[in-house]
């Protein structure tokens, strides 16, 4: 999976302390309340991916965003 994303150093990436906390919410929503929950819960990172995908332009690092069309295919 690293070199399909051209991660050079995977142990070097490190979520920081913000990841931490809304992990720990979402698990939290995930165990003490109603799943239609959770789904409310994630909608800040169904709205962060994009965002990530506009600031690194990686049209123009890999053109044909071949990273999000992997991804993409993998999954549906």
């Amino acid at each position: 999976m690293f070199e399909t994303w051209s991660i050079a150093n995977a142990p070097g990436v490190k979520s920081g302390p913000a990841l931490s906390r809304y992990l720990n919410q979402v698990r939290n929503v995930a165990t003490t309340m109603d799943p239609i929950y959770v789904v409310v819960a994630l909608i800040p990172c169904a709205k962060l991916w994009p965002w990530l995908g506009e600031q690194l332009n990686v049209n123009s690092v890999c053109g044909q965003s071949r990273f999000m069309f992997k991804y993409a295919s993998d999954i549906f």
